[in-house]
């Protein structure tokens, strides 16, 4: 690709992984004070960003979109725990089969949250596609059931094809209702052919056409993965090469991807958090929650761990060069450290909630009753000592280690914040 090509190529990448509104919310702890320090030029010839670009691709981006393709594919798979499952239901072995079938789930879950962090070139091209092909849970995108529930019934039908149907009713966040909802009866409200006939059925002939729709999905998902490992890598689209660039796309480059972990902070503490509790405009009510990222299967801590340790994990490139090492050559290493110290404190508490089984969901759900947020309020503005409110300390903690990416991070690393976080105040 000539050079031309790869400036227009990351310029893409860059427009369509900014996009996105920026989101209001309260500002429950101070912001850190940004470094004083200049930052270093991307272009300077003290720090070998081609390097620091082929570790983050060979290290951290490839291993994650290799690890999704391969449990995907195995999952979705004729011996796989998913088509076990469908082979156990009316047989006695049918409930440890779901049970299988919900633990490979959620380790996909996992991954896929890993890889959310770094959406940016082929995931994020043509508007996200293989993105939310995967995973299309967003504050745009928010699964529908009811669209799901048809497409339960119209998979029966002989050339149904998956790839037809909206993205809310495709993707992980579909495999988590029909795997982990318990309920049979469809979810809409209004009359269609689809559904009308659905909750007379006997529940075996229900639990064996959501099965059947589950595996649509899971191959469905396992295609989107493979195609989007094959992007990245050398023997298919290698995007690869664009990504690693040359001197005159690294600042191009550089932003790309620090734009992308900002993920942490529109998505992770933003909406994963900030709606169900209150704290975003995209919630009217004392807390909604209602929009508690993955409800079925009560899964959203363990979504928010892994964006975090992914955010760890893109930060510091493992023993490859990375953004530390940015910090680090600018002779501002104590920013690693106070990033380390945020990341273990998000661990510790989520590891912490998960032990007793906590969960967002119901403390939003004691905040909309009571109609008091005076106690998540004050667990968000003193995470450390006050932790009352869990779930409230927990967008604290989030808050301080975005608030100092925002300040700390930009300034030293020489990177501006993207424009889909720009308009946040919070």
């Amino acid at each position: 690709m000539n050079r031309l090509g790869v400036v227009c190529s990351i310029l893409l990448s860059i427009v369509l992984t900014a996009c996105g509104g920026g989101s209001g919310g309260s500002s429950p702890t101070p912001a850190p004070s940004p470094s004083p320090s200049p930052s270093p030029s991307p272009t300077s010839s003290n720090f070998d960003f081609g390097a620091m670009f082929t570790n983050l691709a060979d290290n951290v981006i490839i291993p994650n979109y290799e690890a999704f393709k391969d449990s995907s594919e195995a999952f979705a798979g004729a011996s796989g725990e998913l088509a076990a499952y469908c082979s156990a239901i009316g047989l006695v072995e049918e409930a440890s089969a779901l049970e299988a079938a919900q633990t490979e789930w959620r380790a996909l879950m996992v991954q896929w949250q890993r890889a959310e962090v770094h959406n940016l070139g082929p995931a994020a091209d043509e508007a996200n596609l293989l993105r939310n092909q995967i995973y299309a849970d967003a504050e745009t995108s928010v699964f529908d059931s009811c669209r799901t529930d048809r497409a339960v019934v119209l998979a029966e039908e002989s050339g149904f094809d998956i790839s037809t149907r909206v993205f809310t009713t495709r993707g992980l966040d579909a495999l988590e209702y029909l795997l982990f909802e318990e309920t049979l009866e469809h979810t809409c409200t209004t009359s269609n052919p689809q559904t009308d006939p659905w909750n007379a059925r006997s529940e075996l002939e229900r639990k064996q056409a959501r099965c059947g729709y589950a595996q649509e999905a899971a191959n469905d998902i396992s295609s989107a993965a493979a195609t989007l490992h094959n992007a990245w890598i050398s023997s298919g689209g290698n995007y690869r090469e664009t990504f690693i660039g040359s001197t005159s796309t690294h600042e191009l480059i550089l932003e790309s991807v620090s734009d992308a972990i900002f993920y942490v902070e529109q998505y992770t503490k933003d909406f994963k958090l900030g709606v169900p509790l209150g704290f975003n405009d995209g919630c009217t009510e004392t807390a909604c929650p209602a929009d508690v990222e993955s409800p079925f299967s009560n899964h959203a801590l363990q979504n928010i761990r892994a964006n975090v340790e992914a955010f760890s994990s893109i930060y510091h490139g493992g023993s490859g060069l990375s953004f530390d090492d940015i910090i680090s050559n600018a002779g501002m290493a104590s920013i690693n450290t106070d990033f380390d110290a945020d990341a273990q404190a998000i661990f510790t508490l989520v590891d912490a909630m998960i032990g007793v089984d906590e969960n967002i969901a119901d403390q939003a759900q004691t905040m909309l009753t009571s109609g008091n947020r005076d106690a998540c309020e004050s667990s968000a503005n003193n995470p450390d000592i006050d932790q009352t409110v869990t779930a409230c300390a927990l967008y604290g903690l989030l808050k301080r280690q975005n608030d100092r990416l925002r300040t700390d991070f930009v300034t030293v690393v020489g990177v501006d914040l993207p424009d889909r976080v720009q308009g946040d105040t919070d």
